[in-house]
């Protein structure tokens, strides 16, 4: 039988690493063998998560720092380590840095551009500046959601800019199909991550064994599961729903 392809010793900058599904796939690559780089706005979420790596892949190359994809001069300083720490050469981007967003209304023109910053220019030009730094067989998952197709009026803005990165994800695999790197879409329904502060612990783990949520770590093993399949496959879109969660 033909084993899977291993994630050992490739180089991985996840995007949002610190927290929920950024920092569950970071672990389960670093205790793969993976060189991992991640990042994030909050300092001690940084360190916790560097903490939860270190302890999985001890004498693993591991590297972190304080980033936010909404910020020009961030994204240039994140390239610029993933230069210096991974030679310039880098096998695999997880596009999953986004923010959350309620109603239109309840935006004003500053909160609405950073929202875009992030959820759509922030996956732009990751994947930009990834692709200068990828060979054939590179890799590039850009972490979408549900939204895109639910598209709940509670959550106008941040649907927008979902519905957007499934159309870029779409678009940016036919465009990288001579360069041999394949792009993902994993499209996550209702996730009990950090994305969902507001919600009690208890509650979570209440809903995740009811079926009506899932958990970080669900959407992680499925994100490994798309890098790793043989060179002559790419898994294009994938949706994940928790199993009571209705479509």
């Amino acid at each position: 039988m033909e084993e899977l392809i291993s994630l050992k010793e490739k180089n991985i900058l996840v995007t949002g690493g610190t927290t929920g599904i950024g920092r569950a796939f970071a672990i389960r690559a670093a205790k793969a063998g993976a060189n991992v780089m991640i990042f994030g706005r909050e300092e001690d979420a940084l360190q916790d998560a560097l903490k939860a790596l270190k302890e999985v892949a001890p004498t693993g190359k591991i590297y972190g720092m304080n980033a936010d994809v909404g910020v020009e001069d961030n994204v240039m300083e994140v390239f610029e380590a993933v230069d210096k720490y991974f030679d310039r050469k880098l096998d695999i981007l997880i596009n999953n840095a986004a923010i959350k967003f309620e109603t239109l209304e309840s935006g004003d023109y500053d909160t609405l551009q950073y929202l875009v910053n992030v959820n759509v220019l922030g996956y732009m030009t990751f994947a930009r500046f990834a692709i200068d730094r990828m060979q054939k067989g590179g890799q590039i998952i850009n972490v979408g959601s549900m939204s895109a197709t639910a598209r709940n009026p509670e959550g106008t803005a941040y649907v927008a800019t979902k519905e957007a990165i499934r159309g870029f994800s779409i678009a940016l695999s036919k465009e990288l199909n001579d360069k041999h790197i394949r792009v993902s879409l994993i499209e996550p329904g209702y996730v009990g991550s950090d994305f969902q502060d507001d919600m009690p612990r208890e509650e979570k783990i209440n809903k995740q064994e009811k079926g009506e949520m899932l958990m970080a770590e669900d959407i992680a093993r499925t994100i490994e599961f798309a890098l790793q399949q043989p060179a002559r496959a790419n898994i294009a879109l994938m949706q994940v729903l928790p199993f009571m969660q209705e479509i």
